[in-house]
């Protein structure tokens, strides 16, 4: 089991990001299939919460979303998200990420220290389900 995957397996929060998981599936596992079932589903439409629902994660897209009958893949992992809601990503339009470029004039230098605060700082959005920022104060090329 991938180490994103571990950690999403066991939060203790009681919501759980489903942007969040776009990110984590990213990665070289994007091959598998997720099944996260008995989720409280918030879709962000304004339709009301469905309860017990199931959705399926293959790769990096969503390709079902409905009640408890529908059907997961026999090679899926499995994420029971009873007591849980599963909602969009959300969005954080005033940051400041830590770290910065540095100009030398030989070219612009990213410092480790700064590139470690600012992954750091953007791991900590992701965990809180934030998944989009906007930092209007920061070196773009940086960000």
């Amino acid at each position: 089991m991938g180490k994103g995957r571990a950690m999403l397996k066991h939060l203790s929060r009681t919501t759980l990001s489903l942007v969040a998981f776009g990110f984590f599936l990213s990665t070289p596992l994007n091959a598998q299939t997720l099944a996260i079932r008995n989720v409280t589903l918030i879709d962000g439409t304004g339709a009301a919460p469905q309860t017990r629902a199931t959705v399926i994660v293959e790769g990096n897209r969503i390709n079902a979303v409905g009640g408890p009958s529908v059907s997961i893949p026999d090679d899926a992992e499995t994420i029971d998200g009873s007591g849980k809601f599963l909602i969009p990503g959300l969005m954080d339009v005033h940051v400041h990420v830590p770290g910065s470029i540095v100009r030398n004039g030989k070219g612009d230098v990213v410092r480790p220290e700064s590139r470690s605060k600012g992954i750091g700082a953007l791991h900590s959005f992701l965990y809180s389900g934030i998944t989009t920022v906007y930092d209007a104060s920061n070196n773009a090329d940086y960000i």
